[in-house]
């Protein structure tokens, strides 16, 4: 995932 609003899309990972 990324530092960006896509990781919502799969799980707060990295976006928190």
């Amino acid at each position: 995932n990324f530092p960006l609003d896509l990781a919502a899309m799969e799980a707060p990972s990295t976006n928190g």
